[in-house]
């Protein structure tokens, strides 16, 4: 029952982040490219935090639980584990890609830190890993759906 909802939850909470990463790609990053340096390092200041706080709690719940689904599939068949497991690991390299390519350029572009004349390629960049996180949290999602539709067919099987 608990391996279920966990494995639910982890469906659910990755599909939102996937797909709130798929809409920041499609409809930020190329309004962001379209704009100035100067302007902006000005709507990424406004803007951010409020990205941020949507963001960051749906990354830490999305890989929290499929963490959890993962823990709670060990007892699973081979199937639903290595796909639940699948679904965790790539959902931790989607935290790990925002904390190394992402967080620190963030702050850097919050208090315009990042010189004017460098501001295109730091936004191209970011852009270019973000669409590798978009890639990850999709894989993760999927992975979770397979990993709940092996768990389904094996207690069918029982």
């Amino acid at each position: 029952m608990f391996r279920r909802i966990s494995q639910d939850a982890a469906v659910i909470l990755l599909g939102l982040l996937a797909g709130a990463m798929l809409l920041i790609g499609v409809a930020f990053v190329g309004y962001w490219q379209s704009l100035d340096p100067d302007d902006f390092l000005k709507w990424f200041t406004v803007h951010a935090n409020r990205i941020g706080d949507v963001m960051l709690p749906l990354g830490a719940a999305a890989t929290l639980a499929a963490v959890v689904s993962a823990a709670t599939s060990w007892n699973a068949g081979r199937a639903a584990r290595a796909w639940s497991l699948a679904s965790a690991v790539l959902a931790v390299v989607v935290v790990i890609v925002y904390f190394e390519a992402h967080a620190w350029r963030n702050a850097a572009f919050v208090v315009h830190a990042v010189p004017r004349e460098h501001v295109a390629a730091e936004r191209t960049a970011w852009a270019r890993w973000h669409w590798v996180r978009v890639l990850l949290g999709l894989a993760a999602f999927w992975a979770q759906l397979r990993a709940v539709r092996s768990d389904s067919a094996l207690g069918r099987k029982r």
